[in-house]
């Protein structure tokens, strides 16, 4: 569900323990990839005064959910050659894991450690995680 308020009071007005079953983790996500963007950014930016200019090719991959296409190539380059972009994009690929756990008590876990790395992470990556911790008692 989204993170909007009034679609999480409406489902708490007419979901029985909607506490319990409320999932805001499509919006997480979101948040997380254009983290991973302003991140690629900004380290791009730094790169590029010292003429590297490595994560030139990387904008569409930073923006796309999902895993990095067979074989690589240009797209790929920024999970090798820029530390911060690299970190922030398995942050937000850890966060898809989150939706393969079966028993809340293992969601919690997982969603405990993957919030504890995120907010170690760069500015972005961790307002995003922020944002996510902001809602998860709803």
């Amino acid at each position: 569900m989204d993170m909007w308020e009034p679609y999480i009071r409406a489902t708490q007005a007419r979901v029985p323990d909607a506490a319990k079953k409320i999932v805001l983790i499509a919006s997480t996500s979101w948040a997380c990839r254009q983290a991973v963007n302003t991140v690629r950014k900004q380290e791009h930016r730094e790169l590029m005064e010292s003429g590297d200019e490595t994560l030139k090719a990387a904008v569409p991959l930073a923006l796309q959910p999902g895993d990095v296409p067979d074989g690589g190539g240009t797209n790929s380059t920024h999970l090798s050659a820029g530390v911060k972009v690299g970190r922030a994009w398995a942050i937000k690929e850890a966060l898809r894991r989150l939706c393969t756990t079966s028993y809340p008590a293992s969601g919690l876990k997982f969603w405990k450690r993957w919030y504890f790395w995120a907010i170690t992470a760069a500015a972005p990556m961790k307002a995003a995680a922020e944002r996510s911790q902001a809602h998860r008692n709803i």
